[in-house]
C-alpha cells in the first residue's frame, strides 16, 4: 500500500523548486488569496530570497516572511525587508519568530530558552518600525 506524503517533511515530498513555489504563488493570486507565510527554517530556502522571486511573479499576493532575531542583525533584516516592500508595492510583511527547534537554533549559535529568547523581538520590532515610520504591520509573532 503507498503512504501518503507526511506533512512537514522531506518523506514523499514535491521539492520545493522555483517553478514549483511559482506555480502556487501565481494560483493563490489569480483566486484572490490575501496573502501567504513564507517560512524559515532548515527544511525551507531563504524566505527573503524566496519571497524576492516570488514578487516578480505575482500582482497581488502578499508575502509574509518568518524571520529569526538569531539569524541576522535587526538591522540588516530591517534593510531587507524595506527593499522588499519598496520593490513589491508595499506587499511585504515581517514575522518575527524567536522561537523554533532547539537544535535548528543551535546552529545558528542560539543557545537560549524561550524565555530568553523572547527580549530579542522588541529590538528587532524598534529596528524595523525606523524603516517604516507610518507602517505598524510589522510585529513580533506569538510564540
Amino acid at each position: 500500500m503507498a503512504t501518503a506524503p507526511i506533512l512537514g517533511s522531506q518523506v514523499d515530498s514535491r521539492p520545493a523548486t522555483l517553478a514549483y513555489l511559482t506555480e502556487i504563488a501565481r494560483a493563490a493570486d489569480r483566486r484572490g488569496y490575501h496573502g501567504v507565510l513564507v517560512p524559515c527554517g532548515k527544511a525551507c530556502e531563504e524566505p527573503y530570497i524566496v519571497s524576492a522571486a516570488l514578487i516578480a511573479a505575482t500582482e497581488r499576493l502578499r508575502f509574509l516572511v518568518a524571520t529569526r532575531p538569531s539569524s541576522m542583525t535587526p538591522t540588516f533584516a530591517a534593510r531587507l525587508a524595506a527593499g522588499l516592500d519598496r520593490l513589491s508595492g508595499g506587499r511585504f510583511y515581517l514575522n518575527v519568530v524567536a522561537g523554533g527547534d532547539a537544535a535548528e537554533l543551535a546552529g545558528d549559535g542560539v543557545f537560549l530558552d524561550h524565555d530568553a529568547r523572547m527580549p530579542r523581538r522588541p529590538s528587532s520590532s524598534r529596528c524595523g518600525s525606523g524603516f517604516w515610520p507610518a507602517r505598524p504591520s510589522i510585529l513580533p509573532a506569538a510564540t
